[in-house]
């Protein structure tokens, strides 16, 4: 990976946890909600309510899941290649 790629999957990779931390606290405040008036009962946000939270439409805060998802792939497809390179310089070290 080159440093721009690196930014770029940085950045997308922060835009999907600050969504996923928005759905969780939301999530967290619609079950203390509904826990307030009598029933015990873990609620999940609508899509909607998600991306309304984000300050986002619905087709941006999916277009923000679909790019995270792929940056986080592209960074593990990334580092295997570096692991595996570490990895064999050390076993012949080793062998040595």
């Amino acid at each position: 990976l080159t440093f721009e790629d690196e930014k770029e999957i940085a950045a997308s990779i922060r835009r999907f946890r600050a969504a996923m931390r928005t759905r969780d606290t939301l999530a967290e405040w619609m079950s203390k909600e509904v826990t307030r008036v009598g029933v015990s009962q873990h609620l999940e946000p609508s899509e909607f309510q998600w991306a309304a939270a984000c300050s986002l439409t619905v087709e941006q805060l999916q277009n923000v899941m679909h790019k995270g998802q792929e940056a986080r792939t592209k960074l593990i497809t990334g580092n295997v290649g570096l692991v595996t390179m570490i990895a064999r310089r050390y076993y012949s070290m080793l062998k040595h």
